[in-house]
């Protein structure tokens, strides 16, 4: 299709590098997502167990003192208002990682603070559970790293209070606890990164045609409402293009299967090189191709020809297939007539056309 035979808005096709972009926000976003989805319910859970484990050894612990669980009880009530607000409709989902990784620093604080005053029996044993258990939760190396630093300073500094041979035991302990919840992140990451990849590729297949990698009818209507909104706004037509293929059936049943797909990629490929990056195109149906633009579309004529030399110039074997497409095209307003009727409008106008000329029943 020319552009020269028409008017339009000339949009930017995204480079390479503008696609890796968007690629990897959709990951972060999927992973934020995910985060501020299971964060509240992980960290409520977390504080209900810590302040229950609280309450039991102060009231029947070995030295059933409640003031030295008390760092550890304002912690777990701190933790659930904290995770009862990160999962909020308001909260921007990608603070909500750095919010999980807070919430483990003030947990491992609060125990360390008990450690140091009091020197619970325990010693240092729910900490280093919660050193390996907090960056999975995160889906964050940068809130992991980040948090970890104040952890690891904290737990140097307690354990200045033991033995020499002791202190060195446990900043040990401490860096290779922290050194496995690094490495239980990187697998979490890369299994929720697959998921979204499967998740994404499903989508795609729900609105992308398998065989030509074209929309199908569904990924062209879900976008095409998008299309007529901006050319009601800039006071621009509309135009739709049937493309139907000629003696596709005959091909088929003649050559087989494989060959009519090849006659439809083959079309599908010409269609792509005669029209802007901005059109839409879409695989209507098993031989019909749609493709919908801003502006007034060129000459159904034109556009046929061009098909046709297209798909001569790249092999097709033309005493299997002629090569030949019957075109039929509208133009409307976009603020006064829907999608449906522009297409019912160009389906008529293809049909006009093929029954004006001869067909392609005998290849």
């Amino acid at each position: 299709m020319n552009p020269d035979h028409r008017q339009g808005v000339a949009l930017q096709r995204p480079t390479r590098a503008q696609r890796d972009s968007a690629a990897i926000a959709e990951r972060n976003a999927y992973r934020w997502a995910l985060v501020k989805r299971e964060s509240p319910w992980i960290a409520s859970t977390v504080a209900i167990v810590t302040f229950a484990l609280a309450a039991f050894n102060s009231f029947v612990g070995a030295h059933p003192r409640f003031v030295e669980n008390l760092p550890v009880a304002i912690a777990a009530v701190f933790m659930t208002l904290v995770a009862l607000t990160a999962g909020r409709d308001w909260m921007p989902a990608r603070v909500v990682p750095w919010i999980a990784a807070a919430m483990a620093v003030i947990l491992v604080a609060a125990m360390q603070i008990q450690e140091a005053l009091f020197n619970p029996p325990t010693g240092l044993s729910y900490t280093l559970l919660v050193i390996v258990a907090f960056a999975p939760m995160t889906l964050n190396y940068a809130a992991t790293l980040v948090s970890g630093i104040p952890i690891i300073i904290g737990s140097v500094l307690v354990a200045m209070r033991l033995t020499p041979v002791a202190t060195v035991d446990w900043v040990v302990v401490c860096i290779a606890a922290f050194a496995i919840s690094v490495m239980l992140l990187w697998m979490r990451i890369r299994s929720v990164d697959a998921l979204g990849v499967s998740l994404a590729q499903e989508k795609a297949l729900a609105t992308e045609d398998p065989l030509t990698g074209l929309l199908n009818r569904r990924g062209l209507e879900s976008r095409v409402t998008q299309m007529f909104a901006l050319a009601s706004r800039q006071q621009l037509p509309v135009s739709a293009m049937f493309v139907d293929i000629d003696g596709l059936k005959k091909a088929n049943d003649v050559y087989g299967h494989d060959f009519g797909d090849e006659v439809i990629c083959a079309t599908a490929s010409a269609i792509r090189a005669m029209v802007r990056d901005e059109d839409l195109i879409a695989r209507w149906g098993g031989d019909e191709f749609v493709i919908i633009s801003l502006g007034v579309h060129s000459d159904a004529e034109t556009l046929n020809d061009r098909i046709h030399q297209h798909i001569a110039s790249n092999g097709m074997p033309t005493h299997k297939w002629p090569g030949t497409v019957t075109v039929g095209g509208a133009t409307t307003d976009a603020s006064t007539t829907t999608f449906n009727e522009l297409m019912r409008r160009a389906d008529r106008d293809m049909y006009e056309r093929r029954a004006a000329s001869r067909t392609y029943d005998q290849i």
